[in-house]
């Protein structure tokens, strides 16, 4: 009985957690960005793009918010993320976020005084 009780929470738990992020290959740039509040910050303009140049394919990304929390943005270039009115969504330490197009990912932090940091790796597909 145990062990069907263990079995069923198991295939629960398989059900619960979300599956594996979607990007798939192999992460060929990297980079680290801290920022604060008072200023929106993006992803290096041409990290993402294969061979590193502007003319290069877009590829995706993912970005860990390694501390602190941010507000973000992904479908405007110039979207303020974190004010009235303004496409966004809210990421906390630990989280992770699949980016299709990084050149579109806009971020600024959410506690004033705090400084935030996030590792994003790119990936060729």
């Amino acid at each position: 009985m145990k062990t069907r009780v263990w079995m069923i929470l198991g295939l629960w738990l398989l059900a619960a957690v979300p599956a594996a992020m979607g990007i798939s290959g192999f992460p060929f740039a990297q980079e680290s960005v801290t920022g604060d509040t008072t200023a929106v910050k993006t992803i290096t303009a041409n990290l993402c793009r294969v061979g590193g140049l502007a003319v290069g394919q877009e590829t995706p990304a993912l970005v860990q918010i390694a501390s602190n929390a941010i507000y973000y943005s992904l479908a405007s270039t110039t979207a303020t993320p974190g004010t009235y009115g303004a496409p966004q969504y809210y990421a906390a330490t630990g989280d992770v976020i699949e980016v299709g197009q990084p050149t579109k990912f806009r971020m600024i932090g959410v506690t004033s005084g705090v400084t935030y940091r996030v590792s994003v790796t790119c990936f060729e597909r």
